[in-house]
């Protein structure tokens, strides 16, 4: 249907002709004829996909004027922009991953209103049908349990939390906006986490109901958000990807989190076990590393070195190495050799090859590619090169950073050859590049095919490029600030890619002079090409030497030169190096299905650099030299037991392995890309991850207690009893030397050293003390392995007197009373602390009043056939048995207290003797005026008047915790008064009010504060 008075328009429901025909004379026409001939009139909008318009709508109200608004503003940006606005009729809020993405989405679209949330704090846009709001990242993640939980932690359901706690404005601004919104658009990163942000944001906002839709961005150029904008995905085509991301964080927590709580309960050094699917083999990569380093053993060699005389101006060097003629029968004395042979002495060419080579630009960045090269030429850390990257790309100088891909898509070709040759007309003299060479880079695009662009090996996200403004960017200015380094390797390597190859000419000559093979390699450039963006360029005059015919003699021209040298052990990881290994893993694997799983390494572009941080954090890894960015690393103590741990006892060696990520990734991406099965395919993998954790959690049950096999003191203290044997023998046998009341606190390593003897050769064994004739090392000597099983053993037998231990007192009185190493060692009483367990450090009587459950497992343990979790609490058990014997003790303290860890410590009541006849108040009460008296007079009255260090006062000589506020104090305080107060009857009520009060109101100063607080 075309318009009567202007026909020019051509068909007034063609959007497209419109804005591409329509002069702004022609649209003040037609809008002067609008309610003639254009009333009614129908439009088709190409933008139909997803919601983006309708088919046909009708020209009324506001969407007439919007279409009016479209002709006067046709062939302007402006047209653009307002196209890319979503239609009025339903609202839709897009929730970008971070606050620069949303402000460069509103840029694009144009038209929208910077508006702040009620806070102030927070910005968010509004236009016609359209709002922006911003996460940072992971504001939900899988909710914390206590580590004291009894294992295996299965949640079920995952509990989510906002963590950390400021970013709660951001969801109630999320919220709000959402309230207002038809449709809910994802405009996180294209890729699983991205979908993961997005999905757990409504989920805990409890938004799952509405509608959803995905706006995949793999660039932030305002073309390619106008565009993305335009072709907008339902949400539920990417379920599948959801599930994937779901299960890879609940799997990643249950085995992370199961595995360190089990190791660490069994492990004598607290909080340095840490183990997980990707950190654990990165760990194992290192520590055999290491352990190849330790065994290497280096042999020494000889390099000569030769300068030959070929023919005037034709002079050359060639080297030979007595590592490559090691098995010769008849080893040379080349020191011998060098004296005899004179200048001249004449040998000839054997072979003489000259080969052309050429090399290809390097291809285009990946994060790790990145990384890699900063890391060389800027020793930046990972983690300092992804941030400057995110920082570029949030300013729209890159493509998004986060990429595992090295290729661009072949729909590229056209818009990276518009970029170049843009840029190449508006360079300067001072131009990093000059002209010329982006004029090249830009007629190579046509030609570079496969190499470059190739959909195949395009991820989620494509390789790292830097966009127009960022080319223009780095061409303009000068690499001063890391960004401006970051960004020009991005810049050089994007230019060179689409440069022709560089070309070397190789000489490879081989000399033999009395038999005796002398070897020259020398590469010359040739053509520079793609290395000119590095600013290197051909020789005027090239170096390479000619060729010449095999049996040319030449002469010797100086004397041999000998350069005594050893092989070295393989170098140890650096940052950059080991980003290499963990993306390349698969190299290790021979499973050809589990290499498949492994094309993308262990962990994600992403979190590589992450997890080698983790690492460095918790003391796993340390730099050798100090420098973390780019010195070497290696792996402490811990971290080699660990791994020796897993794939030992604990036959756990898969935690240690690479195969586990392949197979885990394998399974996700079955999830990810199947459009009807990944429901069952789920399952799967969620019923292999419980049975996994199982195994993990049993396994660590079941061995034997770890983390004291490591040096406590003296010059090797940190360091496994394994490397001090391996690295330090002359120490060793010192240690042996000892007797056993110099051995004090080595008396563990002196009994590893004698189950290892054999390493160390013949050494005196000290000699052991006379037969316990009682107690529960009856019929034991008084030798190493007893006092390092249990030392607390030997200062408890002085204190039963003379007659009772026999021939032993005077052995153990001297390991007592000897200067030095073992101090003199008072009785363990409570003020004694724990040297093991989860109450490490915490003195006896503190863990009494704090948890007598954990004090009856302690004096269970007794009984128990575990002889080495017993003798590890020995002075804890003594303690607790003197108090069940003899409630009073040493240190007595007052009979309520004491009488309050009774009756909360089943092991102590069964046996506690009745107070009895204390007082005419009756059995068990205390007499008139005592202190404990005043304790009984108080009532919940007078609780409010008592000052919080009284309160602190009253809880402790009750056993009970006195941290917390004042409120607290006094809700726990009149809580235990309640409870004392109780009768038999009355602890059978199950109601929480009357199991609390008694049946008593709270005093009235408390009622409004007591709650639901104990």
């Amino acid at each position: 249907m075309r318009c009567a008075a202007h026909p020019q328009l051509g068909p007034t429901g063609n959007l497209a002709t419109l804005r591409l025909s329509a002069t702004s004379a022609d649209a003040l026409a037609a809008l002067h004829c609008r309610r003639r001939h254009w009333d009614g009139c129908e439009i088709s909008s190409k933008s139909t996909r997803s919601g983006w318009g309708r088919s046909w709508r009708k020209l009324n109200g506001r969407q007439a004027r919007r279409f009016y608004a479209l002709v006067v503003l046709a062939g302007t940006g402006v047209a653009k922009r307002i196209a890319a606005r979503p239609s009025s009729s339903q609202t839709r809020l897009v929730i970008a991953e971070k606050p620069m993405v949303m402000r460069m989405i509103a840029e694009a679209v144009g038209g929208l209103k910077q508006r702040p949330d009620k806070t102030g704090k927070l910005q968010y846009f509004e236009g016609d049908g359209l709002l922006l709001a911003a996460a940072s990242g992971h504001l939900v993640n899988l909710q914390q349990v206590d580590w004291n939980s009894p294992l295996p932690i299965f949640p079920s359901p995952f509990k989510l939390e906002v963590s950390p706690a400021s970013h709660l404005p951001k969801l109630n601004l999320i919220r709000e906006l959402a309230s207002r919104a038809d449709i809910l658009v994802n405009g996180c990163d294209a890729g699983r986490e991205g979908e993961l942000i997005f999905r757990r944001i409504i989920e805990f906002l409890g938004l799952e109901s509405k509608p959803s839709e995905r706006l995949w961005l793999q660039s932030l150029t305002p073309d390619a958000i106008r565009n993305a904008m335009q072709s907008c995905r339902p949400g539920s085509e990417f379920e599948p990807l959801a599930a994937a991301a779901r299960l890879r964080q609940e799997s990643d927590w249950l085995v992370g989190i199961n595995a360190t709580v089990a190791l660490r309960r069994r492990s004598h050094i607290p909080n340095t076990t840490s183990t997980g699917r990707v950190q654990t083999p990165t760990l194992s990569m290192v520590t055999d590393r290491e352990k190849h380093i330790l065994k290497f053993k280096p042999e020494p060699y000889l390099l000569v070195h030769a300068a030959f005389s070929a023919a005037p101006g034709q002079k050359y060097e060639g080297t030979h190495s007595t590592l490559e003629q090691s098995g010769s029968l008849a080893p040379v004395n080349w020191e011998q050799l060098a004296d005899t042979w004179e200048i001249g002495v004449v040998g000839k060419i054997v072979k003489d090859a000259h080969v052309d080579t050429t090399e290809n630009p390097k291809p285009l960045h990946d994060l790790a590619e990145l990384q890699r090269e900063c890391s060389q030429r800027f020793k930046l850390t990972p983690q300092q090169t992804q941030g400057e990257a995110q920082k570029l790309y949030e300013s729209g100088l890159v493509t998004y950073p986060r990429t595992d891909s090295r290729h661009l898509p072949k729909d590229y070709v056209k818009q990276v050859k518009d970029m170049l040759l843009a840029s190449s007309a508006t360079v300067g003299a001072a131009s990093a590049l000059p002209a010329s060479l982006l004029q090249k880079a830009a007629d190579g695009v046509s030609q570079v095919g496969t190499r470059v662009f190739n959909d195949s090996k395009v991820s989620d996200h494509f390789a790292i490029h830097p966009t127009e403004k960022g080319l223009a960017t780095f061409l303009s200015s000068k690499e001063s600030s890391v960004s401006q380094k970051v960004l020009g390797c991005i810049a050089r390597r994007f230019v060179a890619a689409f440069l022709p190859a560089s070309r070397f000419r190789t000489v490879r000559r081989t000399t033999s002079v009395d038999g005796h093979l002398f070897t020259t390699t020398m590469k010359d450039l040739v053509e520079p090409g793609y290395l000119e963006v590095e600013g290197k360029k051909a020789p005027s005059q090239t170096r390479a030497l000619k060729a010449l015919p095999a049996g040319t003699k030449v002469s010797l021209c100086k004397k041999l030169r000998i350069e005594r040298l050893e092989t070295q052990p393989p170098t140890r990881f650096t940052q950059a190096t080991l980003l290499t290994a963990m993306e390349h893993c698969g190299r290790i694997v021979k499973d050809a299905e589990l290499k498949r799983g492994l094309d993308t390494g262990l962990g994600t572009a992403a979190t590589r650099g992450q997890i080698i941080e983790k690492l460095l954090t918790s003391k796993l890894l340390v730099p050798v030299d100090g420098k973390t960015a780019s010195g070497f690393l290696k792996p402490t103590a811990q971290a080699i037991q660990l791994v020796d741990l897993l794939r030992g006892e604990l036959d756990l060696q898969e935690l240690a392995l690479p195969e586990l990520t392949g197979r885990w990734e394998l399974d996700l991406r079955g999830i990810e890309h199947s459009k009807k099965k990944h429901q069952s395919l789920h399952s799967a993998f969620e019923t292999s991850i419980r049975a996994f954790v199982l195994k993990i959690v049993e396994r660590a049950q079941t061995c034997s207690p770890f983390g004291s096999a490591l040096c406590r003191v003296g010059k090797h203290k940190g360091k496994t009893f394994e490397e001090t044997l391996a690295n330090d023998p002359v120490y060793c046998r010192w240690i042996l030397s000892l007797g056993l009341e110099e051995a004090g606190p080595f008396a563990g390593f002196q009994v590893f050293l004698l189950e290892n003897r054999k390493d160390l050769g013949a050494v005196e064994v000290p000699q052991a003390g006379p037969p316990f004739k009682s107690g529960k090392s009856r019929g034991k000597t008084l030798d190493i392995k007893v006092v390092a099983d249990d030392p607390d053993y030997g200062d408890s037998v002085p204190q039963s007197g003379p007659e009772a231990s026999g021939s032993v007192v005077p052995h153990v009185t001297k390991r007592q009373t000897k200067k030095g190493a073992l101090a003199p060692q008072k009785p363990q009483g409570g003020n004694a602390k724990l040297k093991c367990g989860k109450h490490i450090g915490k003195t006896f009587k503190k863990v009494l009043a704090d948890d007598p459950q954990y004090c009856d497992w302690v004096l269970g343990l007794k009984s128990q056939a575990g002889v080495e979790e017993g003798t590890r609490f020995s002075g804890f058990q003594t303690f607790l048995s003197e108090r069940k014997a003899d409630p009073q003790g040493l240190d007595a303290q007052p009979t309520g207290q004491v009488r309050s860890k009774i009756k909360k410590c089943p092991a102590l009541a069964a046996d506690a003797p009745k107070k009895s006849g204390l007082s005419k108040n009756g059995p068990g009460r205390p007499k008139n005026g005592s202190k404990d008296a005043s304790k009984l007079a108080l009532s919940a009255k007078n609780i409010p008047s008592l000052s919080k260090a009284t309160l602190k006062e009253e809880l402790f000589s009750r056993g009970l915790a006195v941290s917390g506020g004042i409120t607290e104090l006094q809700n726990r305080l009149f809580t235990a008064l309640s409870l004392a107060a109780r009768k038999p009857h009355e602890m059978r009520s199950t109601s929480r009010t009357q199991s609390r009060f008694c049946g008593e109101k709270p005093p009235r100063s408390l009622r409004s504060r007591s709650g639901s607080r104990s």
